[in-house]
C-alpha cells in the first residue's frame, strides 16, 4: 500500500524522466511547501449515532487507483468516546507498514483529526508523508494531500474512497481510490496480520 514500476504509468514515468521535462526533486519540494504536516489534532470529531465503537487497532488498506493490486498498509489507532446512543471519534494515528516485513515505517505518518456526522459518514483528511518502504508500488517516498470519505460499517470495520493528490516524482490523481480498515488484536504485526482489504464489503 512499485508505483513507477506498473505498466501504463511506468511508460508515462520513465518518458518524463528519459526527457528531462521534470526536476523530480524540486517538484516533490514544490508539492511538500503546499501540503501541510500532519500535526496531532487538539479537537473533537463529530456526533455519531448508533453503538459502533471503533476504538481500537485496525490494519488499513488503501488501493491507489493508478496500481489497486499494490495497497499501501497502515495500522490505524483509533480512539473514540461513547456515551449512551451517541459517540464521538476523537483522533486516528496512521503508522505506515514496510511492504516486505509488515512491521512499522518510524516515524508514524501522524495524527489526524475526522469529522463524523450522524449518519456514520465521515470525511478523514489526509495529508502527510509515506516513507518508499511502506511503498510497495515504487519504493520513493510519498507526499500525500488526500480526503477519505467513508461509512463506519461497524464496530470492526470502516471503508471509503479517497480523492486528491499524492506526489512522486510527478503529481498523482488519487480519484477512484478506496480503502478498508478491519479490526486487528493490539500489536498484532508482521506475518500474523491478515490479508488486507481495500473495499467495503
Amino acid at each position: 500500500m512499485g508505483l513507477l514500476m506498473s505498466t501504463p504509468f511506468a511508460v508515462l514515468v520513465l518518458s518524463i524522466l528519459l526527457t528531462g521535462c521534470v526536476d523530480p526533486a524540486k517538484s516533490l519540494a514544490d508539492f511538500e511547501d503546499r501540503v501541510p504536516d500532519a500535526a496531532p489534532a487538539s479537537t473533537q470529531g463529530g456526533p455519531l449515532t448508533g453503538d459502533h465503537d471503533i476504538t481500537g487497532e485496525f490494519l488499513v488498506g488503501l488501493a491507489a487507483s493508478l496500481s489497486p493490486q499494490n495497497p499501501f498498509r497502515f495500522i490505524a489507532n483509533v480512539q473514540y468516546d461513547i456515551a449512551g446512543n451517541a459517540g464521538t471519534i476523537t483522533s486516528i494515528t496512521f503508522a505506515p507498514l514496510d511492504k516486505d516485513t509488515g512491521e512499522v515505517v518510524p516515524p508514524p505518518a501522524g495524527e489526524v483529526l475526522i469529522a463524523a456526522n450522524i449518519s456514520n459518514t465521515f470525511d478523514l483528511p489526509l495529508s502527510g508523508s509515506i516513507p518508499g518502504e511502506a511503498n510497495d508500488v515504487s519504493g520513493s517516498d510519498i507526499v500525500m494531500d488526500a480526503l477519505a470519505i467513508g461509512d463506519i460499517i461497524s464496530a470492526d470495520v470502516f471503508c471509503g474512497t479517497v480523492t486528491g493528490q499524492a506526489m512522486t516524482t510527478i503529481e498523482i490523481d488519487l480519484a477512484g481510490s478506496t480503502f478498508a480498515a478491519q479490526r486487528i488484536t493490539p500489536g498484532t504485526r508482521g506475518d500474523a496480520l491478515p490479508a488486507v482489504t481495500t473495499v467495503c464489503p
